[in-house]
């Protein structure tokens, strides 16, 4: 193995290089479904250590989940138990999907002190407006701003299949720049 190889096998915190956070959250992507589909850009994270396959929490509803994943902690934690609550003033339900219903820090909280900048890319709308707290880039493929769609073009139907691959784009452009 050359020197390089070595290097870059390293974290980068040992290379001397900027840290970065990126969470690539996939709703529904079963670690059944990657194990048997030819991913190589996330085989080549698995490999090198930087993907982790995380079991779910419950209830099994998206924002549970998305948090817990972002601030590390149960739901009981994090507040967000739901994807609705009641709201008992008005009598209405509201929808889980505002940072301030959030009560445990996010890992991109945790990450800016030590001087990580982090990025959060989402297919949907809804996790970015849930868990953007000390992120540095925030981005949904439902409502791309222009730049985003200029360098990866429109992103399709985030209800498809190709929204997945849109995203990881995204992601891979950032891991890049």
């Amino acid at each position: 193995m050359t020197r390089r190889e070595i290097l870059l096998r390293m974290p980068a915190f040992l290379q001397g290089r900027p840290q970065r956070i990126i969470v690539f959250m996939v709703d529904g992507l079963g670690a059944d479904y990657v194990a048997a589909s030819r991913m190589p850009v996330l085989s080549s994270w698995q490999k090198r250590g930087i993907s982790k396959t995380v079991a779910g929490v419950m209830p099994s509803v998206t924002n549970a989940n998305n948090a817990s994943i972002c601030c590390g902690v149960w739901p009981e934690q994090h507040g967000i138990t739901a994807n609705f609550y009641l709201d008992e003033t008005s009598g209405r339900e509201e929808y889980m999907e505002s940072a301030d219903l959030v009560l445990a820090p996010t890992l991109f909280e945790r990450a800016r002190p030590a001087g990580v900048s982090s990025a959060l890319l989402s297919s949907k709308k809804k996790t970015i407006t849930l868990l953007p707290r000390g992120a540095n880039l925030v981005m949904s493929a439902e409502s791309p701003p222009p730049e985003w769609i200029a360098r990866l073009g429109k992103a399709p139907d985030i209800y498809s299949a190709e929204i997945n691959h849109w995203i990881l784009k995204a992601a891979i452009w950032v891991l890049r720049h």
